[in-house]
């Protein structure tokens, strides 16, 4: 991932270091602009995300933009934390809270049956052998297929977002960003 391009005088800390020791400082300033306006949609799409479950679970009785707001809000203020080095045990608190819903959801998968009215209430798919397709399944429109992608844009979009910081984390270690 860093084309050898990283050094322990000059790391590499973000994809506009890498596109200005390839192309110049124009394609860094290009490539951090750009990577701004994809965290800034990052960030819209979990404001919506988040707005409409709350709205959800309050039945509409609460506008939505209120709510989008109240998330907006909630997240400007525990951005300004300045250091998490007090909080390193929620963040090893969240690791194994996933590993434990994931043993417990693998468990749970195993020893139960599907729901299958839960299914054919939601998606129209009855009781029986399912099949698995390269493509869309059958009966899947056009609305299904960008509910897709958007999907795989966004999951992928999170990921390429902070992959970069870890492996700069991991090959640095203590040193990564104190100079």
């Amino acid at each position: 991932m860093f084309l050898q391009l990283d050094s322990d005088r000059y790391p590499l800390r973000c994809y506009g270091d890498i596109a200005y020791r390839v192309a110049g400082s124009i394609a860094r300033h290009t490539v951090n602009i750009v990577q701004s306006v994809q965290l800034l949609f990052n960030v819209g799409i979990i404001i919506i995300q988040n707005g409409q479950g709350l709205s959800q679970i309050s039945n509409g009785s609460v506008c939505f933009i209120v709510l989008c707001f109240v998330w907006a809000i909630a997240g400007a203020v525990l951005g300004q934390i300045r250091t998490l080095r007090r909080l390193g045990w929620l963040a090893h608190a969240a690791i194994w809270l996933n590993v434990l819903i994931l043993i417990i959801t693998t468990a749970v998968v195993f020893h139960s049956d599907p729901n299958y009215d839960a299914a054919l209430a939601n998606n129209d798919a009855p009781k029986g052998l399912k099949v698995t397709t390269a493509g869309p399944p059958e009966g899947v429109g056009f609305e299904g297929q960008v509910v897709g992608l958007m999907q795989a844009v966004y999951s992928y979009g999170g990921v390429s977002e902070y992959s970069f910081s870890f492996f700069g984390n991991s090959l640095f270690g203590r040193n990564y960003g104190n100079e």
